[in-house]
């Protein structure tokens, strides 16, 4: 579904903010992508979706090769939902904000209706269509962009620190729905994050360090290694440290510290 090749950009040509990445994203995938501030994760986000120049590298997006004559084509498959839910509602309202992706498309009017109709409700936002953007909560926002992409068919979603500004609520129904959509839809999701308890949902993480793509693995494997934790600053959740402080007891058995670890994922 996503292929980079020796993805590479710079803001002031001194400094790399991507240094030569390359990922294979396979198409109905969840990948999560972490790292500390200034590791690339946003640049990497906007070059996907083709808001950034001047990169060098090969960015494929189910077999296109993005570049600036079909940029507008690829936005029909990868969409994006921003950290700030207020800079990226465009409409007066609900069904307007959905189905302004729909008008750029010129679609006829029944089917723009049809398509507002059926992914409010599958956000839940059905009963907020006349809502105006300040009626709403940041979490009810995200699920208006949510289902702007949706409506629009694209196929991959980038959630850039898209539950960093909510409350729990909002949070825990963004980050269900995002599941949802993963798993029923089978859209491709990357969710780029600081927060690890979310972060270790996805089937796969990506680890940056300095626009450099340190790891590429399962969630288990790389809280389990050490170094890679170390040199890309990553701290683990709470519940992690008691899996450390009871694996070098000896009376506590592998069983235990295996059956604690699958727990810890899955909380």
């Amino acid at each position: 579904m996503i292929k980079i090749t020796d993805l590479t950009y710079s803001y002031d040509n001194k400094t790399k903010a991507l240094d030569k990445i390359s990922l294979d994203i396979e198409r109905g995938s969840f990948v999560s992508v972490v790292g500390h501030n200034g590791s690339g994760k946003s640049t990497l986000a906007k070059a996907m979706v083709g808001l950034l120049e001047n990169y060098s590298g090969k960015i494929y997006i189910d077999d296109i090769e993005l570049n600036s004559s079909n940029v507008h084509e690829i936005r029909k498959k990868i969409g994006i939902v921003f950290q700030n839910p207020d800079n990226q509602f465009v409409g007066s309202t609900v069904k307007h904000d959905i189905a302004f992706g729909l008008e750029n498309q010129c679609l006829e009017q029944k089917e723009i209706k049809n398509k507002v109709i059926y992914y409010s409700k599958k956000v839940g936002m059905s009963r907020y269509l006349d809502k105006e953007p300040h009626q709403l909560s940041g979490g009810q926002k995200q699920r208006v962009a949510i289902a702007g992409a949706l409506a629009m068919s694209q196929q991959i979603i980038i959630f850039d620190e898209a539950t960093s500004m909510l409350d729990p609520k909002g949070r825990q129904d963004v980050i269900n729905l995002i599941k949802e959509i993963n798993q029923q839809d089978n859209i491709t999701v990357l969710m780029i994050t600081h927060n690890l308890n979310l972060a270790k949902l996805a089937n796969k993480m990506v680890v940056l360090k300095k626009g450099k793509v340190i790891s590429y693995d399962s969630p288990k494997n790389i809280f389990q290694n050490r170094e890679i934790l170390s040199t890309s600053k990553i701290v683990l959740p709470e519940q992690y440290k008691l899996y450390d402080l009871m694996k070098n007891n000896k009376k506590i058995s592998k069983e235990i510290l295996e059956a604690l670890w699958e727990y810890n994922l899955k909380m």
